[in-house]
Parts: C-alpha cells; sequence; structure tokens
C-alpha cells in the first residue's frame, strides 16, 4: 500500500524554508539567554573565555564579593557578579586606588553571568566575564542596603537636556579614577 505524501512545489517550499530560518536564530538567541540566565554557579576549572566579548561564554569564572574596603556591587539580584580572574583584580585594584584619588570608591554594576553567555536583558557585551560597568558616582560611606542596591538609580554625567557635561557630576575626582583606568595595561576600552 503506498501513500501519496503532499509535496511543496518550489516557490511555497521556498517560503517556508526561508521563515524557518529566519526564525530559528531568534529562537536560538531566545534559548541561550533563558539557559544561561538561569545557571546560577560559576562551571569548576581554570578561567577560560570562550568566543567573543557579544557571542560566548566563561569557564571558571569568579565572583566579585558585593562588599569590598572600597566597593559596593549594585544590581545583586541579577546574579551577574563574575568575571574573568584578571577582571576581578582589576575592578579590587582600582577600587583600592579610588580613595587616593579623592574619590569615595566604586559602585560596580554588571560583570557577567555565572557562565557568561547571553543575558535575559540588557547588555550584548558582558558575555565572556571581560566587561564591567562602573558607576560615575561617588561611592556612598555607608554601606547601601541590598534595597538601595537594586533601585538607586544610575547617574548620568550629562546635563538634564543631555546636551553638555555637567562638571558637578564629572568631578576631577572622578576623571581621575577614569584615567587611572585608561592607563592600566588590561584595560582595552572604557
Amino acid at each position: 500500500m503506498s501513500f501519496m505524501r503532499p509535496m511543496l512545489c518550489g516557490a511555497a517550499a521556498f517560503a517556508l524554508l526561508a521563515a524557518f530560518l529566519l526564525q530559528t536564530p531568534s529562537v536560538a538567541d531566545d534559548l541561550a539567554k533563558t539557559r544561561f540566565g538561569a545557571v546560577e554557579a560559576p562551571s569548576k576549572g581554570p578561567p577560560r573565555v570562550i568566543g567573543y566579548y557579544s557571542r560566548g561564554c566563561i569557564e571558571g569564572a569568579e565572583a566579585l564579593p558585593a562588599d569590598g574596603p572600597a566597593w559596593q556591587a549594585m544590581r545583586l539580584s541579577r546574579n551577574r557578579v563574575y568575571g574573568h580572574p584578571s577582571l576581578i583584580d582589576f575592578v579590587e585594584t582600582l577600587s583600592r586606588q579610588a580613595p587616593g584619588l579623592g574619590f569615595n570608591g566604586l559602585l560596580i554594576g554588571d560583570l557577567s553571568q555565572p557562565r557568561g553567555g547571553p543575558m535575559l536583558y540588557g547588555h550584548t557585551s558582558h558575555q565572556v566575564g571581560l566587561d564591567v560597568d562602573i558607576w560615575l558616582r561617588q561611592m556612598p560611606k555607608r554601606r547601601l542596603t541590598l534595597e538601595e542596591r537594586d533601585t538607586l538609580p544610575f547617574q548620568s554625567v550629562l546635563t538634564a537636556d543631555e546636551t553638555a557635561v555637567d562638571p558637578d557630576r564629572l568631578s576631577a575626582p572622578l576623571m581621575m579614577v577614569m584615567k587611572a583606568a585608561a592607563l592600566d595595561d588590561r584595560v582595552e576600552r572604557i
């Protein structure tokens, strides 16, 4: 007994295949974001960057402690405090320099997820544990609560109308911290 299977003719088959192929990257990207975003701990093993800043992951990442002598990590609920050991060392070193430059300390934003990869929201980069967001405002002299760390707004260094730099926000101490970061041999871009 034979069955006749309906076959798609040329144009319809091509359209169906094109629609599938065009949809696949989005589906794959969403799946990768979900999978990487659900991981709670880094993988074991020596640190190894796989891929590129905006398309990769990291093995053997280390966590930046939530608090240091001159830093406080922000947005802890995101679980984006992981990075390559050289990045963690850079953050700790720069934060130790900050008080000597007239800055209380650093507020540290996102690094990477425990195993890097694409994030559920925000940041195309930060996937390989080599990027860090350093906030452009003084660390308060007191420790922020967990709620404050998740809700304190970012501070721009621009004027309210965003047409110029606000000299009160882009202060000399902040410029010194940025210069110290730029002069560090481990820094590729700011």
